[in-house]
């Protein structure tokens, strides 16, 4: 910017600063005048009022002779009084009328009338609009028309007593013309003002400006520089000084890099045109020590030093952006090397001059740039040993409640046994499942008849026999069982025992067994009790349930996946279809529908890699799905913001697609017309429960908007009329469309009974 356009700027914004200041200042005067005239009009009427309504009770009782009246004699004293008052200012009068039919008519003479009454006014007109809320019945002040057509300020008040209306008005443009004036004034004074002082200023401080242009062109960089180290995340930080740079020395390419504590140099900022044109294969942004090479920036780092050169760079990668001129220069701490900035590219020529001030701006990165890395290398140790101790946290909580639960289930199982064995009688008569008890030497006290006819033998036949005695087969398997009990007193609960027993010696079976000590009023273990259910056919059929729902699960998940492979392979088919198609229309109508074939396929996909293979994750899926928009229509995070607001809801099938089709469409149309130009902005998404049974999705932006002449009814459209069917009609839910501050789709439906939440 030159100086002549600097002091051009300044006298600008002090003449801007100065009238602004004047045009406050006035507009506050103005206001409190015109407050206090309302506050004056408003107190004049009503006492007027008032006055009136007095004079009126007054009459009602001592006038009633009068000729016409009581009223009339009112009217009579009011009229006479107003005959003799000349008015207030140049414009102000009082107005007092009464309503006959739809007619105004007005009972006083008036200043700014040329007959003795002014002409009745209609009731519905806009005329007289102070008057007409008078004789409704309000109180108040109004800006508004009076009977002349002109604007006034005016105070009204109803006379109830004769059902007359009054009205203390003054021209609003009386109220005005004294600030109209001094605005003038005041702005050309204060004009002169600040280009008198504004003009000398430039003539005092113009020798001392040029000496400063300099330094201030250094300090500049140094703070913008230091201001993003400190303001920024270090996604943004790289970038945003890359940038800085770029404009100091006036170049088109730039890169601006650290080396990791490997020793690679990585490179988080670069500019776009190099990452767009750069066709080396395989690039990336961490370039390993041992592939470094021979060019520029590797040989600044190995020698400490800044290199330039102002012709074209041949040891370049191939498919590298073609570099005419360039400087590399390492960013050194005590003497070794932390980062590198490189620029390229510039109209002229490097020089010496840039040199230096790379010095100073590398001087005043270094340590700033240390501290950031070395926060960063001690901030990852941190996140490390947060991340170990909590999983040893995790390990202990996890030891702590299995010990818990195995605690509650001893209490359980201790009240258990006490209401057992009170009603121990009743259990045994009626219990379906095999129960008995033993003494301390393992031999049947009682049991009922549901285990005696599982063991083969009467209820008789066991009593003060043994296990061996009774099952032979399965004695020294459960007599080991028994005495752990007994040693430690402790039960043993849902037990599996496999075997065979008298009472079907050719046939193996599974019976679930549980063991319990029985204990006497002093806690001494007196026999065992055990609790015995045959559970064969429910084995069976839990296995063949189990190999059923193996093959079901394996063929569902083959399912989904090869109906994701097919709509993959859709989309490549129309991909290639869309290459060779030259019609700009016909092209985009072909990719609408590959982002249409993509957002079923990713339901088929999360379905078959979901534990549940009938319901997705909406959240996650709404997530990938905007975000592949977001790459297909190569719109960046930084120019159009994302907003998503999405409930855990699990939704099925049946809703899922519709709604992704949905939200594909609205996205899509977004991200192609809601922001021409480039122009940046927000794209809103929300999903929630409402009213109990209903899902809203909300989709909208705060672009450009939805031409007038679209409609949801009529539209031409392929995508809206798409996204009104599954709606309406795959839904059955209702879209609203809101066309301020940019698109808005508000769409209700039900609730899915295969949906709910998470």
């Amino acid at each position: 910017m030159s100086e002549r356009t600097r002091g051009l700027l300044l006298i600008l914004i002090m003449v801007s600063a100065s009238l602004v200041v004047v045009a406050i200042t006035i507009f506050v005067l103005y206001d409190t005048a015109f407050e206090e005239h309302r506050l004056r009009l408003l107190e004049t009427a009503r006492s007027r009022a008032r006055l009136i309504e007095a004079i009126a009770r007054f009459d009602e009782v001592y006038s009633r002779g009068f000729p016409g009246g009581s009223r009339r004699a009112t009217l009579s004293q009011v009229m006479d009084a107003h005959a003799r008052f000349k008015g207030f200012g140049e414009t102000g009068e009082f107005t007092l009328a009464h309503r006959e039919g739809d007619t105004i008519v007005f009972v006083l003479s008036h200043r700014h009338s040329e007959v003795e009454y002014p002409t009745p006014v209609p009731f519905r007109s806009q005329l007289a609009e102070p008057m007409r809320m008078a004789l409704k019945g309000h109180s108040g002040t109004i800006v508004g028309l009076d009977y002349r057509g002109e604007k006034v300020l005016a105070a009204f008040e109803p006379i109830s007593e004769i059902d007359l209306g009054l009205v203390a008005k003054i021209d609003l443009s009386e109220v005005r013309a004294p600030f109209f004036r001094a605005s003038l004034v005041a702005g050309c004074a204060t004009l002169l003002t600040v280009l008198i002082g504004a003009w000398g200023l430039v003539r005092i401080n113009r020798p001392v400006i040029r000496k400063l242009e300099n330094t201030a062109r250094e300090l500049s960089i140094r703070n913008r520089i230091g201001q993003i180290f400190l303001s920024f995340p270090d996604d943004e930080m790289y970038a945003r000084v890359l940038e800085v740079i770029l404009e100091a020395f006036d170049s088109k390419y730039g890169v601006f890099g650290y080396l990791d504590e490997n020793g690679s140099f990585v490179v988080p900022s670069m500019t776009r045109h190099i990452w767009d044109q750069c066709q080396v294969p395989d690039k990336d942004i961490v370039f390993p020590r041992e592939t470094w090479g021979d060019s520029t920036w590797p040989t600044a780092f190995r020698e400490k030093r800044a290199i330039y050169s102002n012709e074209p760079s041949t040891h370049i990668p191939e498919g590298h952006v073609p570099m005419s001129r360039h400087i590399s220069f390492p960013i050194l701490h005590h003497g070794e090397p932390i980062g590198l900035f490189q620029v390229a590219n510039r109209t002229t020529d490097y020089d010496d001059q840039d040199i230096l001030l790379f010095e100073m701006i590398s001087d005043h990165i270094a340590p700033i740039l240390h501290a950031r890395l070395e926060r960063d290398r001690k901030e990852r140790q941190r996140r490390k040993a947060q991340e170990e101790l909590r999983l040893t946290n995790m390990r202990l909580q996890g030891e702590v409640e299995e010990r818990r639960k195995v605690e509650v289930a001893l209490l359980e199982s201790e009240e258990s046994l006490k209401r057992q064995f009170a009603e121990l009688s009743h259990i045994y008569n009626t219990s379906p499942v095999g129960l008995c008890l033993l003494d301390t030497d393992l031999r049947y006290v009682r049991i009922n008849e549901a285990l005696a006819e599982i063991n083969g033998s009467s209820v008789e036949a066991h009593i003060g026999k043994t296990l061996a005695d009774i099952i032979p087969d399965l004695a020294p398997e459960l007599a080991e069982v028994y005495r752990d009990v007994l040693e430690t007193g402790e039960p043993v609960l849902g037990s599996e025992v496999h075997g065979v027993t008298p009472a079907r010696p050719d046939e193996e079976r599974d019976w679930l067994v549980s063991y319990y000590p029985v204990l006497d009023q002093d806690g001494s273990t007196i026999g065992l009790g055990t609790v015995v259910q045959d559970i064969t056919q429910v084995k069976r059929a839990e296995e063949r349930i189990r190999a059923s729902l193996r093959e079901k699960e394996v063929l569902l998940r083959e399912i989904h996946h090869r109906v994701k492979n097919n709509l993959q392979l859709v989309t490549s088919l129309l991909r290639l279809q869309a290459a060779r198609i030259e019609e700009k229309s016909q092209r985009d109508a072909f990719e609408d529908s590959q982002s249409r074939i993509r957002s079923m396929a990713l339901i088929h996909e999360k379905l078959y890699r979901s534990e549940d293979l009938a319901r997705i994750d909406f959240q996650g899926y709404a997530e990938d799905l905007v975000q592949d928009l977001f790459r297909t229509y190569g719109v960046t995070g930084s120019r159009v913001c994302l907003s998503m607001e999405v409930e855990d809801l699990q939704l099925g099938v049946s809703h899922a697609i519709p709604c992704g089709l949905i939200l594909s469409e609205i996205v899509s149309n977004s991200l192609k017309y809601a922001f021409p130009n480039n122009n940046s902005g927000e794209i809103r998404i929300s999903l929630c429960s409402v009213d109990g049974d209903l899902l809203e999705l909300v989709v909208g932006d705060d672009g450009v908007g939805l031409p007038e002449d679209k409609d949801m009814e009529t539209t031409e459209s392929l995508g809206l009329r798409l996204v009104k069917i599954l709606v309406e009609d795959q839904l059955g839910g209702e879209i609203e469309v809101n066309r301020e501050k940019g698109t808005e789709y508000r769409i209700r439906m039900k609730r899915a009974e295969e949906s709910e939440g998470t």
